[in-house]
């Protein structure tokens, strides 16, 4: 589900929310025929029936339709409060737009500065998106964002990049797992339990996975697999396994020490990038907003210290 876009999973809920198709196209402005093509696109996408089907009707929710449609409901509430949180109520009237998506692992370290760079700059007003790394190359190339911060290796050759900062990794388990209680923890000790990926794209796993491998970990069991992150973090909480995670994610969750803890071993941490349109290189709004997120957003720590 992580490559579908945030604008199926809108049609979706507005349509169990409006009780039919042609409910929910009248509610969204669209036709009929669209708020249907969505859906079977989301349904093809993830492989699953989300709705029965009968004819004259738009049927009932499957069981993995209701699923589907509470955690839908959360990830749009939570992209749209990633949003408020840096657009407020403010009139947009008469001011400068400027489209800034990001990996959504990014949102906690870049929406409370944002605000605040919002609030002093009353110029401008930002209309923050989140997307990862493959929905984020599509917008650029439609030309429907601005400016893109994402995850991913030095070599992109699918966005011109840059490098803003390294964000530190760690590995967490349980207070109560036996690998917490170990003074030192190996590769060997790893591989004797559970991983919990963490999963958002493809690339991101990618990132996990080498990130691992550095530290010998190749075809690691997996305890638990979910893109739900209260399942992950549950899962962690029991013990299930362990799992990689950013320091400032965790401290973020406020997940006490006594809950969970982080491994001493080291690995090495995931580039943040940062992608511009040719024709706004040069625009100077656009490069203070660039500077102020150099500055502002990155982390304070050192990554090799981590």
């Amino acid at each position: 589900m992580h490559r579908t876009s945030l604008r199926r999973l809108e049609v979706f809920v507005a349509a169990v929310e409006a009780g039919s198709f042609q409910a929910a196209a009248e509610r969204l402005g669209i036709s009929q025929a669209s708020v249907s093509k969505q859906i079977r696109a989301l349904e093809e996408q993830m492989g699953k029936q989300l709705f029965t089907r009968k004819r004259g009707s738009t049927g009932n929710l499957t069981s993995e339709g209701g699923i589907t449609f509470e955690l839908a409901k959360e990830l749009i509430e939570k992209a749209e409060r990633l949003a408020g949180g840096v657009l407020g109520n403010t009139s947009k009237k008469g001011r400068r737009r400027i489209v800034l998506a990001s990996h959504p692992f990014l949102g906690w370290a870049i929406a409370r500065p944002l605000a605040g760079y919002t609030a002093d700059n009353p110029e401008i007003y930002l209309s923050v998106r989140a997307l990862n790394y493959e929905q984020l190359v599509t917008a650029y190339a439609q030309q429907r964002i601005d400016v893109g911060i994402f995850l991913a290796p030095s070599h992109t050759p699918e966005l011109p990049s840059s490098h803003l900062w390294t964000e530190p990794v760690g590995l967490y388990a349980s207070a109560a797992h036996p690998l917490s209680k170990l003074d030192r923890v190996r590769s060997s000790d790893l591989l004797k339990f559970g991983f919990i990926p963490a999963h958002s794209d493809r690339l991101f796993q990618e990132l996990v996975d080498r990130s691992l491998a550095q530290i010998g970990i190749q075809d690691y069991p997996v305890a638990l697999e979910s893109e739900h992150p209260a399942l992950t973090i549950e899962a962690l909480r029991l013990g299930l396994g362990y799992t990689g995670s950013f320091p400032r994610v965790v401290a973020g969750e406020g997940i006490h020490e006594s809950d969970v803890r982080r491994l001493p071993i080291q690995v090495s941490g995931f580039e943040v990038r940062l992608c511009v349109q040719d024709s706004l290189r040069h625009d100077p709004k656009i490069q203070r907003l660039i500077d102020f997120i150099t500055r502002q957003c990155a982390p304070t720590d050192d990554p090799a210290t981590m």
